[in-house]
């Protein structure tokens, strides 16, 4: 009993500061602020092939995804990057269903300048050309939409008290945004709910439960199979400058639908586990040579 009591003596002092009220800050941009943003996406699973006369096959299959991008702010207006310089040191995927081969994207090794003017973004090349179709459909088209915003969950988590159990609106554009979800016409639900506090000798670290549904319906053009996917994970972020650090996820991929090869229909049905690793590491300026 003693020893209890000792247990609840040192304790009790501390419940005040446990159960606080979490509240977030906002770090706006800085020129020259560094950013090294990595992030992964595998798929592993099987998918069942029918055909006509009773063809069937059972395929395995894998597919990667791995990004290692260098983002620095080069100029800011009103709080906001408006210009800034990324090198994809990585960008790369795998192609075929076993993913033993992998191709770099469109983007990979190369450097570009994106510029928001009048409202309007623009990107080029580390020449000076203007980027193709291609490349802005890998990677850029969301870099530039990213453009004279500033960290969306600032916005969406500050001007306001937080505690354990508290929800993000799910529907709030620049959350959507801030999560890489924003241009996602696939994205069905989010739901996002801080779990945790951790606090220690800085500012305190919020884990959010973050929960992402996405649904394609197939058909189309290219006759695409439909899927549904799902991923539960943790998003932590710093509530001094309410910069997102790590968003880690998985979940079940369910494909059922139909693609047409070489004249003849085929029946697709499979289940796939994803996981999805996403971080980011801030530096006040580019480290030197």
């Amino acid at each position: 009993m003693k020893r209890l009591l000792s247990i609840a003596a040192v304790l009790l002092p501390l419940a005040p500061a446990l159960a606080q009220p979490l509240t977030f800050t906002t770090a706006p941009p800085t020129v020259g602020l560094f950013e090294v943003l990595t992030s992964r996406m595998e798929f592993t699973g099987k998918i069942e092939i029918t055909g006509a006369n009773g063809f069937q096959v059972s395929v395995p299959i894998t597919q990667r995804q791995r990004e290692e991008l260098e983002r620095e702010t080069l100029a800011v207006a009103d709080g906001k990057p408006v210009k800034r310089r990324l090198r994809y040191r990585v960008s790369e995927e795998t192609e075929g269903m076993d993913g033993t081969k992998v191709k770099p994207r469109p983007v990979a090794g190369k450097t570009y300048t994106l510029d928001l003017a009048d409202g309007k973004a623009t990107a080029r090349d580390a020449q000076g050309a203007e980027i193709t179709a291609e490349e802005e459909k890998a990677a850029l088209q969301q870099e530039m939409a990213l453009l004279g915003q500033w960290e969306g969950f600032c916005d969406a988590l500050g001007g306001r008290s937080w505690k354990v159990g508290d929800a993000v609106d799910p529907h709030d554009p620049k959350v959507l945004a801030a999560l890489g979800l924003g241009e996602d016409k696939q994205l069905e639900s989010v739901r996002m709910v801080l779990a945790e506090v951790v606090r220690g000798e800085g500012a305190p670290l919020a884990r959010f439960d973050v929960e992402m549904r996405f649904r394609n319906q197939g058909g189309g053009e290219k006759d695409e199979p439909a899927f549904t996917f799902s991923l539960k994970g943790k998003a932590a972020i710093d509530s001094a400058t309410c910069r997102l650090l790590s968003l880690e996820a998985e979940g079940p991929l369910t494909i059922d639908g139909s693609q047409e090869a070489e004249g003849e229909k085929l029946a697709l049905k499979g289940t796939a586990d994803a996981k999805m690793s996403f971080r980011i590491e801030y530096r006040p300026a580019r480290p030197a040579a």
